[in-house]
């Protein structure tokens, strides 16, 4: 019996202490002015609500945008809008921000924006750029995130384009980054790309990655836009195929 009573209040004694420093705890947090905060949502979370809002028929273009469009919210105004300053747009300015920058030491400057340190050496980058000292310029160049030239042609390809990349973000996880986010978008690209092209291109290329690269890059000779977006028709096809032979001779890249 006396053994039980001991055990008892041992057990008593833990709780109670446990619960006092629960306590002090929080009367400490609440001295220093610490209050606890929501996390932000991750870049899969933003990626997924993106998609969400879109039609099943979105391009691809579409895609992209309206996920930078979501990441842009998790920017602080002052790095979007020197951004915007510099790149003209606010798509372009979204481009440089989720491509790895050579001047940032092949750093994500989204992903280097979410710490403090981080955000100033993205800002200091972008004021070099700014006045000349570097070039760093968005990689897939293009005015807007509309199509050029080839509004008219029916994208039968996107139609489940959507659809597969909200699959395979399921898959990866939940803090995924930026970079396996986009690996999943080229997964589904390739998914959506018919194998002859795909071959082609990788034999013109070098490699399927940058094969990929190259089918959802943004091409001056498209009047702007990717080869991907216009590879639902065979006359689209036919000017990749055209474009892939003239990058095997070394006339345009």
């Amino acid at each position: 019996m006396t053994y039980t009573l001991i055990c008892v209040t041992i057990i008593l004694l833990i709780i109670w202490l446990l619960i006092l420093h629960d306590k002090l705890v929080e009367r400490r947090r609440k001295k220093l002015g610490i209050i606890d905060k929501p996390l932000p949502p991750t870049d899969r979370a933003l990626a997924r609500k993106a998609l969400e809002s879109l039609s099943v028929r979105a391009s691809f273009a579409q895609i992209i945008c309206r996920i930078q469009e979501y990441w842009c919210k998790q920017i602080s105004p002052e790095v979007l809008e020197t951004a915007v300053d510099i790149f003209g747009s606010k798509e372009e300015a979204m481009r440089w921000l989720t491509i790895r920058q050579p001047s940032l030491g092949m750093g994500l400057p989204l992903e280097l924006c979410r710490i403090p340190e981080g955000e100033k050496q993205v800002l200091q980058v972008l004021e070099d750029i700014k006045t000349a000292t570097l070039q760093d310029k968005p990689l897939s160049p293009g005015d807007d995130c509309d199509s050029k030239g080839w509004q008219d042609v029916e994208q039968k390809t996107h139609y489940t384009l959507r659809n597969i990349i909200t699959t395979g973000l399921a898959t990866v996880p939940a803090d995924a980054s930026w970079p396996m986010i986009w690996k999943v978008i080229l997964s589904a690209v390739e998914t959506e790309t018919p194998e002859s092209i795909l071959n082609r291109a990788t034999q013109a290329l070098g490699n399927k990655d940058d094969a990929l690269q190259w089918l959802v890059t943004d091409n001056m000779v498209l009047g702007g836009i990717s080869p991907f977006e216009i590879i639902a028709t065979e006359e689209g096809q036919k000017e990749i195929l055209k474009l892939l032979g003239q990058i095997e001779h070394g006339i345009v890249s």
